[in-house]
């Protein structure tokens, strides 16, 4: 069986390995702790070894203040 990390919030689970770059090579397996301010510890595998981790929350890109067009807004690209 396998293990995945998951997050309880308000009656819905989230695995933790679909917030995470898919492309990191961690299978996060178990969630531990949460702090106040939303980090998340707990462990998994990466390159076939158990190890720790922990997740640091990325604030949300703000959006366009009030009453803004889209042609006062900055051009900023961020990768999916």
């Amino acid at each position: 069986m396998e293990r995945r990390a998951y997050l309880w919030y308000k009656g819905t689970a989230t695995d933790l390995n679909t917030v995470i770059d898919l492309n990191s090579g961690w299978q996060l397996q178990r969630a531990e702790g949460i702090n106040n301010v939303g980090e998340i510890v707990g462990s998994g595998e990466i390159n076939g070894e158990t190890h720790a981790f922990l997740l640091t929350p990325v604030p949300p890109v703000p959006g366009p203040p009030p009453g803004c067009c889209l042609a006062c807004l900055p051009w900023t690209w961020r990768r999916a």
